[in-house]
């Protein structure tokens, strides 16, 4: 489920709900009108989302769908690194994001965050 924590008509954060890492989490709903998007992963030790922990290994695999194609594209992916997550910039008009973890160690549980702007 997204959920949008702030619109003002620049500025947009959506966020999941917390899943166990296993799952594989999609944000769709985006606004295809904000052209710069900021996709960021969380991870947490318990499934309230309110304990932060650092994953000992593991990879996120990010997709993005633009929205002038129906589908992901190729070019728009990136895997993080879950010991040292860095927050990946889209540039560009983003519907949906899909986020596939793999090997995640010590995190029992994450979410997928999006914030999207004009500038």
């Amino acid at each position: 489920m997204t959920k949008i924590l702030e619109r003002n008509g620049k500025f947009e954060v959506h966020e999941s709900d917390v899943e166990t890492v296993a799952t594989t989490i999609t944000l769709a709903g985006l606004s295809a009108r904000l052209p710069n998007s900021f996709i960021g992963v969380q991870f947490f030790s318990d499934s309230a989302g309110t304990t932060f922990a650092d994953p000992g290994a593991g990879t996120v695999l990010i997709e993005a769908e633009h929205f002038i194609a129906q589908d992901y594209f190729q070019t728009e992916v990136a895997a993080l690194d879950a010991t040292d997550p860095v927050v990946h910039q889209s540039v560009g008009n983003l519907s949906r994001v899909r986020a596939t973890p793999t090997g995640l160690t010590t995190a029992t549980h994450w979410k997928l965050v999006v914030s999207q702007n004009l500038n």
